[in-house]
């Protein structure tokens, strides 16, 4: 089975604007995360909370 990519202009500008964001966290040294729910999001996001807490940072 092939994906399909659809060709919509509003999809594309979409797109485009998602790869400028990545890259623009790539450049201040955050990296793409994946959860498998919001309850791990909310875990993952509240052990990086607690790293930039003890590193002084917060």
């Amino acid at each position: 089975m092939k994906n399909i990519i659809p060709t919509d202009k509003r999809l594309r500008e979409d797109l485009i604007s998602l790869w400028n964001f990545q890259d623009k966290l790539s450049g201040l040294g955050h990296y793409h995360t994946h959860y498998a729910s919001i309850e791990d999001l909310k875990l993952q996001f509240q052990q990086q909370l607690d790293k930039l807490i003890e590193e002084g940072k917060l």
